[in-house]
């Protein structure tokens, strides 16, 4: 989730796009604001991912264009449930003098051990890393 999308409908009344505000838990936010035809639609990214299953609450203010003054609120809740790391785990820099990951990464052909399911699973066995045969 980056953010928000809300869509409204000129029935009645035109909504003038260039008197809308948008307020994100009560604090006035720059929303993208574009109007085609009859349809205005008011998009917001969030700046700092919310978090998880954290309700938003969202206020729209606006005016038609014979300047009456309308408002709404809205909701939502944030379904993504992710877990937060602990700020203490951030690395305050790089230490170059210690040694880090290492990985031994190897590619080996298909045919080494016959290209085959039973092959692969062969190929995973501890054994194989010492004794590897043509087939």
């Amino acid at each position: 989730m980056n953010g928000f999308e809300v869509r409204l409908e000129d029935v009645a009344i035109a909504l003038n796009p260039d008197t809308v505000q948008t307020t994100l838990n009560g604090a006035s936010v720059d929303s993208n604001v574009t109007k085609v035809g009859a349809t205005t639609t008011i998009t917001y990214a969030f700046e700092e991912f919310p978090a998880s299953q954290s309700t938003q609450d969202v206020q729209l203010s606006f005016e038609d264009t014979a300047g009456n003054a309308a408002s709404f609120d809205l909701s939502f809740t944030v379904t993504d449930v992710y877990v937060e790391m602990d700020p203490s785990w951030i690395a305050e820099g790089v230490n170059t003098s210690a040694s880090g990951f290492v990985a031994r990464v190897t590619q080996i052909g298909a045919n080494v051990f016959g290209g085959t399911v039973a092959g692969a699973e062969q190929q995973r066995l501890p054994e194989s890393c010492t004794r590897m045969k043509p087939i």
